[in-house]
């Protein structure tokens, strides 16, 4: 599309995911228009099923995968929540909402997982896995630029804890010179 034919969008994203986007030289407009693009595909005047929903997913998640595989993370792309049932030593009922989550994996994998991570549940990507809950295109720019900033901050981190090993491996390192001496003794 030429320079000419395009025109403002007003998205409303939170004022920290642009920041940490701009951090991490990410380009929310072009994200943004990749994943209406893709969106758009499945505008028709038929009903959206949830196979045209996971197909036009699938185009999404495809971009989406690129990004993962670099930075070797997973997103987040939805999230369930169910009420479970539970009856206590009397006998007693007690219902609380669990929440599940759905991450999209850098090897390909759809997978759905605990609140502490523990995967339940696994699809390849070629297979028919529910769509139901899975993220708006804003929410899921917000879940990548999320993970890609705390990812940068954690590489920072263990980058500043490599060096700092490095130096203390330095230090203890026996010095040449001293070997040298010890050898000829």
């Amino acid at each position: 599309m030429a320079e000419a034919e395009k025109t403002n969008l007003t998205l409303r994203i939170s004022k920290e995911v642009v920041e940490k986007a701009r951090e991490l030289g990410l380009n929310l407009s072009s994200i943004t228009e990749s994943m209406l693009k893709t969106e758009n595909l499945m505008q028709d005047e038929g009903v959206v099923t949830p196979v045209k929903m996971r197909e036009t997913y699938r185009k999404i998640f495809l971009i989406l995968l690129e990004i993962l595989r670099e930075w070797e993370v997973y997103l987040r792309i939805g999230e369930e929540i169910e009420h479970v049932t539970f009856k206590d030593e009397k006998g007693r009922r007690s219902i609380y909402p669990k929440t599940f989550y759905y991450y999209l994996a850098p090897h390909g994998t759809i997978e759905l997982c605990e609140d502490d991570g523990e995967p339940i549940n696994e699809w390849k990507f070629v297979e028919d896995w529910p769509v139901n809950n899975l993220f708006n295109p804003d929410k899921l720019i917000e879940s990548l630029v999320n993970q890609l900033y705390s990812q940068a901050e954690r590489n920072k981190e263990k980058l500043r804890k490599l060096s700092l090993l490095k130096n203390v491996l330095e230090k203890i390192k026996p010095n040449k010179k001293e070997e040298e001496v010890k050898n000829e003794n």
